[in-house]
Order: C-alpha cells, then structure tokens, then sequence
C-alpha cells in the first residue's frame, strides 16, 4: 500500500559554498502533501509539526491534496489551511477523488503516483523537494535546513533522514526503516548488516544506499532530475511486487546516476509501519498509531498538535462538571502528555490540579491538617505501619479536589492522574458505558473507568442485571482514572479521613465495602459508596515498573521520626 506523503520544494535566491557550518539558506519553500484517511488519527501532529519548523514560512508555498473520502481530515486541513493561510507565501488546496467506478481501471497506487508526479514537476522553478508523509512522528523541526546542508555537503542527488521504528513489540519490526542499502532483482530489500548498523545509529553519517523513502529530499537543479518520475508506465511493472510504488522512482533515480544518500547524524523522528505489515489492515495500523504515538510523546515535548486543529467535546465533556488532571509540577513531560490525551478525547472542561508533592511535606503542615494513619493499618508487602510521604502526597491531591468541586458544586467529576492511558477505542466505548449511566438516574457515586481487580476470588467484580458495560467492582488497586458524583463526593468528605489516612485506592474500597480487613472497615460507617466500573476497562497506566521512563511518587520511604 502507497502512505500519502509531503513534498517540500525549496527555491534557492543565492549559491551556497561547502561547509561543516550551517548555511545561510535563502529558500522559497514550495510543501505539497497528501492526505488520506489512514493517516487522519496523526494528523494534527503532523500539522503541528509544520507549524513549528524553525524555516520562514513567508518563504513557504502549501501545495495540499486530501482524499474526498477522509472527511475528518477534510475538516482538519479546511481548519488549519484558514488559520495559517496568512502566514505563508501562497495556499494551493484541492480534494481529490480516490477509486471511483469511473476510475475502477486504475488502483489506488495509481492515483497516489499520479499525484506525486504532479508535485514532483511542480518543483520545476525551485531547487528543492523534500516528500513526507504525514503519519510520521517528527522530532527535529529543523530537519529543512539539516538536509540543504547535508545535500550540499554530500553532493546527494536524493538524501534522506534516517527514521525507524522507535520501542519495537517484535523483531520484525528491526527491519523496517526509510531507506533499503540495495534492491534485489527481485525489487524487494536487502539487508544486511551495514542496513542494520545505520538503522540502529551503531554507526553515524551519510552512506550511499539505492532506495529512500516515506521523508526524503530531492535536488532539483541536480543533472538527474528531469529523468525523475513516480510514473510506473515508464518502468515495467513487477504486478506481484507490493513495493513497486517505492521502487519505480529509485530505479530511475539510479539508471541516470543518482547519488541517493540516508543520514543517521540526528535523531529525526519515526516511522510506522503500513498497513500491509498489519493482519487486519488500517484497522489494526489506526490503534497501533495512537499506542506509537503516544510512546513518542513520552520522549519528546515537540510532538504536540496544531492549535488550529482543534477536536469536538466529546461524551466524557458532556457528563462531567470538571476533569481534573492531577500532576506533580516536576513532572513536565507527564504533563505534556496528558495534554496528548486531553486532546485526543475532546475534553474541553477540564483543569491541571497541581499534585501534593509528598517530598516538600514537613510535620508541622501535616500536623495542620491533623494528618494521621490509620490506627492497625499495615501494609501487606512489607508489614510497614505508616505511610510513605508519596502516599500522604497522592492521597491529599484527591482530598483537595474533593473539598474543591464540593465547594463549587460540581454534580459529577472524573479525576484523571497524570499517567492515564485511555484504550485506542476509549471514545465509543464509553459512550455505551455512559448510555447505561443514564438509565440508573442518578444512582452512582463512584465509577472506575481505569481499575486493577485484585481479589476476584471472594472480593469480585459482580455483573448487574441488565447492564453490559457496568460492574459491580471488587476489590481494586489504582486511582488512574475514576469518577464520582456529587453524592458520591459528600460522602467520600463524610469520614473525615485525614485523621485516618490509608492509601487512597484502600480507602475507595473500604467505603464500597470491598475490603478484607475488617478491623479496618470498622472505623469507618456506613460503607454505602455506590461504586460501578466500566467493563471492559477504558484507561490503564501509560507506564508500569519497568518500563523506560518509569517513576514512582509515591513510593519513597520516611525516616522513623517522621512517620504517621
């Protein structure tokens, strides 16, 4: 399957002279690009990208085409295209029709190619055009300078930044990148170990290599370019050959000469693989890109969307007075990330709560609050009788968004922590759960959108008739990501819990009466918290113990005169 791609002509006012120093580039920026529905999801990251690049945009020409058929994209670039128009030096936006009966004749390769060889002789009066397809995570914004200079230094005809595939599930997965070392007779890929070495930046630099594509910049005023083409009928066509719509325009590249070249100097960004490398098509690539997605933010605050593409209220904004974020100040890129999520689930009544940072509490604060733990309390795992500052923390940050939305009156809430991973399908399916909200009315207090069952054995998840997608919850660990109502507020507020502090999943179960520990459900009456769960769970924790840029708030311990 051809993925729709960007192209980036650049018109050069002035000669540029070989050097290691960045040049002063002094381009006229001609951006075509390719809109399909498989790449919609990403989109307005991708969109945000371009909105960032270091490059003048006064210098840059929009050249776009978007798949009628890709309707939320349509309405993305209709958007986008009328906030920034402005900025840049000309606009030329159009929707093309994809497979139609009239076109039943030709594949959708053929479409795709058609267009790429439009934009490739659009570039005929500039000097540069750099092809990108916009279902890419792009990191370096200023990758428009990066490959001018490299191009000038290398004397590339055709020169790319080298992306892989970033956190890889499987070893497959090791072989997919933007560029092939050769091309078989076959026109299938060759690796060997120098593809593996530059792929895996083992080693560092520009290397000559037969095939570049998905990101990559042509030299327009090379020898070679007017023998360009995307045009397959100038090729014979390998029909069994899913890769024919990259090949045919290396092969011409390289009957004529060309000196293609990939660069692995800087980390650029990923790529994803398409959709032929999935069982099911786009329908298992849109999940894996949101899940790829959502990895790379965790390592890069450039990956944000547009500001101009912004996202409809979802049913989550509808239900709720408020969704509070909770977030530890120190926690930046956590932050960023909810910012992702927020986002992408159109959330429009929603807040950052900064988080209690259990680090900065002293005894005096503490004693304030007339904060104390509660009386036979033990943790299981290592027989501790107090809590850790990081528990104290955590569970005062849900304590002051409880005192919070009772003070303003909120009817419901959901409460996010600064972790919360939604499912790929987390849209749709809760609004089936919040179908069945409605037909309790009113008769809630606590729902668990993100839970982890602990004792299914006698404390289990019970069914409620007539319900699909609610639970009775059992006993259960994590506050990621629940809600409460405004009964359910007042009565979480009732027992005073400051005095008798537990961890706050702990608490949560005991007041649902969903504890063993009967000396410690004693202490607080009546435990008739209303609590239900959407089943099957909707958010999880991003990152677990383990995982790379994993940290634990709540886990540190006190020294023994500090303890509660």
């Amino acid at each position: 399957m051809l993925w729709p791609f960007i192209a980036l002509s650049l018109l050069c006012l002035s000669t540029n002279t070989v050097t290691t120093q960045r040049i002063e580039n002094d381009n006229q920026v001609v951006i075509a690009f390719i809109i399909e529905e498989n790449s919609a999801c990403i989109l307005p990251y991708f969109l945000g990208t371009l909105d960032r690049l270091t490059y003048p945009k006064e210098k840059i020409t929009l050249w776009i085409r978007v798949d009628a058929n890709s309707t939320s994209s349509v309405e993305d670039i209709n958007k986008w295209t009328e906030a920034v128009r402005h900025q840049y030096h000309n606009v030329d936006y159009a929707i093309f029709k994809g497979i139609t009966e009239e076109l039943s004749s030709l594949t959708h390769d053929d479409v795709i190619l058609s267009l790429r060889e439009e934009a490739l002789l659009s570039a005929k009066q500039h000097d540069y055009i750099i092809f990108i397809e916009p279902d890419l995570a792009i990191e370096n914004l200023e990758f428009i300078d990066d490959l001018i200079d490299s191009s000038i230094v290398q004397r590339a005809d055709v020169i790319a930044p080298m992306l892989n595939v970033g956190n890889r599930e499987n070893e497959e997965q090791l072989d997919y990148y933007n560029f092939w070392e050769d091309i078989s007779d076959e026109g299938g890929q060759v690796i060997t170990e120098t593809s593996t070495g530059i792929s895996e930046r083992s080693v560092k630099g520009c290397f000559r290599v037969s095939l570049v594509h998905s990101f990559f910049m042509v030299d327009v005023r090379s020898p070679v370019y007017n023998s360009l083409s995307f045009n397959h009928t100038l090729f014979k066509r390998q029909e069994v050959n899913k890769n024919f719509n990259l090949v045919g325009f290396s092969k011409s590249a390289l009957s004529n000469g060309a000196n293609i070249k990939v660069c692995n100097n800087k980390k650029y960004g990923e790529i994803y693989p398409p959709a032929d490398w999935f069982e099911n098509g786009d329908e298992e690539r849109k999940p894996y890109l949101q899940y790829k997605l959502r990895k790379s933010i965790w390592s890069s605050a450039t990956i944000l969307p547009s500001e101009h593409v912004t996202r409809k209220p979802s049913q989550i904004s509808k239900d709720f007075d408020m969704v509070y974020i909770i977030n530890l100040k120190k926690r930046a890129q956590r932050r960023v990330f909810m910012e992702h999520i927020v986002y992408e689930l159109g959330l429009q009544n929603y807040q950052f709560f900064d988080a209690v940072d259990g680090k900065q509490l002293n005894d005096s604060y503490l004693a304030h609050l007339q904060v104390s733990t509660l009386p036979g309390y033990k943790e299981p795992y290592d027989d501790r009788t107090y809590l850790t500052r990081g528990e104290i923390g955590c569970f005062l940050s849900h304590y002051f968004i409880w005192e919070e939305a009772r003070e303003k009156g909120y009817k419901s809430i959901l409460i996010l922590e600064d972790d919360a991973e939604p499912v790929p399908d987390m849209l749709s399916q809760y609004k089936l759960v919040s179908a069945e909200m409605k037909s309790l009315n009113g008769n809630w207090d606590l729902l668990y959108l993100g839970r982890s069952p602990v004792d299914e054995t006698v404390l289990k998840t019970s069914d409620i008739e007539g319900l699909e997608h609610l639970v009775s919850p059992g006993y259960s660990y994590w506050t990621v990501a629940y809600a409460l109502s405004d009964r359910g507020i007042n009565k979480v507020l009732s027992h005073k819990p400051l005095s008798k502090m537990l961890p706050s999943d702990i608490y949560l179960n005991i007041l649902y009466d969903m504890h063993a520990n009967e000396e410690w459900k004693n202490q607080f009456s009546p435990r008739n918290l209303v609590a239900l769960s959407a089943s099957p769970r909707l958010i999880f924790p991003a990152l677990f113990p383990g995982d790379d840029n994993f940290v634990s708030d709540t886990s540190f311990e006190v020294s023994e005169h500090d303890e509660l």
